[in-house]
């Protein structure tokens, strides 16, 4: 299964495009880390003093790098272990990795992946 990205061309599924690589994080990401929570505000019912950790939604190396070097982590949506894997490397230990990682709880091999193939293309 591969999924296409306008951008960047077809992956397999769950993988990285083939030219993410080499992108730079979106400006616009870039642009939002350098101004939120610039006072460190606390969030409601935070800790004082204190400001929230910061998380960001990243699948492609470059922006796990950003998450990596400007915030407490990142989270990844719709990848396979092999993902989780690659983006620990990069991130390093001392970052947040919080993926999200589906499965199909189905006894029956041809129904399972047709539940799954009907996920994968929503």
């Amino acid at each position: 299964m591969q999924r296409r990205s306008p951008e960047h061309g077809t992956a397999p599924a769950g993988g990285v495009p083939p030219k993410a690589s080499h992108l730079p994080p979106p400006p616009h990401a870039q642009a939002v880390l350098g101004v939120s929570n610039p006072g460190g505000e606390r969030l409601p019912g935070g800790p004082a003093g204190r400001p929230p950790p910061r998380v960001l939604a990243a699948l492609g190396p470059k922006m796990l790098e950003l998450a990596a070097e400007r915030a407490q982590g990142a989270h990844s949506y719709f990848v396979p272990p092999e993902h989780t894997a690659q983006a620990r490397g990069i991130l390093g230990r001392g970052r947040w990795l919080i993926p999200e990682q589906a499965a199909v709880l189905e006894t029956d091999p041809v129904r399972a992946r047709e539940l799954a193939g009907t996920r994968a293309c929503t």
